[in-house]
């Protein structure tokens, strides 16, 4: 869904681009969770309606939009911030998450989000260390791999 994708200009792309936005939109805005996870679930869901849905009523349709590789840095933000468990979990496995996405997230009261964190490829230094000593043993595990890992040399 991205303009640049769809920049060569012609009225054929715009008005398919166009058409594939309101489409995402209906879908987003539908009674049923399953049309909304559908539109969560689409590579091409743009930011703005992301945002929306991982606010959604749905846990499934929340967890999908944080998972979502187009989700906002904005976004990301006040997910890690106030998002509940299951979407917090999910935005901490999501590869695009900001690394401040992350640290908050490794800050977490639920375990299931720290370990999540933890595993992160964001995940580095200062908070890798700190869950490193985490209370819950599977915590600490990943980040003591996650040190390791990284302080081991990269051959090219």
């Amino acid at each position: 869904m991205s303009p640049i994708v769809h920049r060569s200009g012609s009225s054929v792309d715009t008005r398919v681009w166009a058409d594939r936005l309101a489409d995402l939109v209906l879908l987003s805005v539908d009674p049923s969770p399953d049309a909304r996870l559908a539109a969560a679930l689409d590579p091409e869901c743009p930011a703005v309606i992301l945002s929306r849905l991982v606010a959604d009523d749905n846990p499934e349709v929340r967890a999908a939009a944080a998972a979502h590789a187009g989700l906002a840095s904005r976004t990301m933000r006040e997910v890690a911030l106030y998002g509940d468990q299951e979407v917090c979990a999910a935005l901490a496995r999501n590869p695009s998450a900001t690394t401040e996405a992350i640290e908050t997230l490794s800050d977490h009261g639920d375990r299931v989000v720290r370990l999540a964190a933890a595993r992160s490829p964001r995940m580095h230094g200062e908070r890798l260390a700190v869950l490193a000593a985490d209370d819950d043993a599977m915590v600490r595990a990943a980040a003591r791999r996650a040190r390791s890992a990284s302080a081991r040399p990269r051959h090219r």
